[in-house]
């Protein structure tokens, strides 16, 4: 199947009363994770920028950063901007402790719910649970999913949160890194390790790119990267921004090896 879930949360959010069956034959089902579309999600073309960018002129990324501060309220300057577009599976805990570590480092933070506006809102929660951190209007919450202002978000940002790396289609960390953000995962594997393998990510170059590159990476690392050595951390966006380019063309193959498959049958 085509999808951008993992195996097991379709296999978990199916609810057909299937779970049981389809957990013990797991390792049959295939998941193909969809492609990025690249007139829709690509900075150099993107229609819904202030000012679009590539690798090779990145000028406009720091145009997209003040958009995104003037709109939020956010102060002007250099702070560094964390961004996160809630999925659904992250850790309210953990989310809680990344605006915790943002915020002791002066950067500002904004989160937006990508499910829209919903009962169980993952940016509801977390706003109740920070309502008596000090914020000083550095955090922004958008309750609400809107299209055009997650394209700014991201193109805005320097740190994108991820729930975690082991998302085989990895649709925000790519978006991320394809806009010039590092990844940081929040979720980590149950060992307690932030290295995760991609067990069950079928885009194996850009997962061991991604894993390789950010997976030991903390936010306050990141955090701290930005500040003492940004040359160093400009080169490697850099570097992303290009790599990222081929994932789409890996997305093809897995679908063409999972069409080939079935014919066989």
């Amino acid at each position: 199947m085509s999808s951008i879930h993992s195996r097991d949360v379709l296999i978990r959010g199916l609810r057909l009363g299937l779970e049981a069956t389809l957990t013990a034959h797991k390792e049959k089902i295939l998941v193909a994770s969809h492609g990025l579309d690249g007139e829709l999600w690509y900075p150099s073309k993107d229609i819904y920028l202030p000012r679009r960018y590539s690798a090779n002129d990145i000028e406009g990324k720091s145009i997209c950063r003040e958009a995104l501060k003037r709109r939020l309220g956010f102060r002007s300057g250099s702070s560094i901007i964390v961004g996160c577009i809630c999925d659904g599976y992250s850790d309210i805990h953990n989310l809680k402790e990344a605006v915790h570590v943002a915020l002791c480092k002066s950067a500002q933070v904004i989160f937006m719910e990508k499910l829209g506006s919903v009962v169980n809102s993952t940016v509801r929660a977390l706003k109740e649970e920070v309502k008596f951190i000090n914020l000083d209007d550095d955090i922004a919450f958008v309750e609400g999913y809107n299209e055009t202002f997650a394209h700014l978000i991201y193109a805005g940002s320097d740190i994108i949160l991820c729930s975690s790396f082991e998302d085989p289609s990895l649709q925000i960390a790519v978006k991320a890194i394809k806009y010039g953000c590092a990844p940081v995962q929040i979720n980590f594997p149950n060992d307690g390790s932030r290295q995760s393998e991609g067990r069950d990510c079928r885009n194996r170059v850009m997962s061991k790119y991604i894993i390789s590159t950010y997976g030991e990476f903390s936010l306050l690392q990141a955090l701290d990267s930005f500040k003492n050595d940004p040359s160093s951390r400009d080169q490697q966006i850099k570097d992303g921004m290009v790599k990222v380019l081929a994932w789409d063309a890996e997305c093809y193959e897995l679908h063409w090896e999972a069409y080939s498959s079935l014919r066989k049958l």
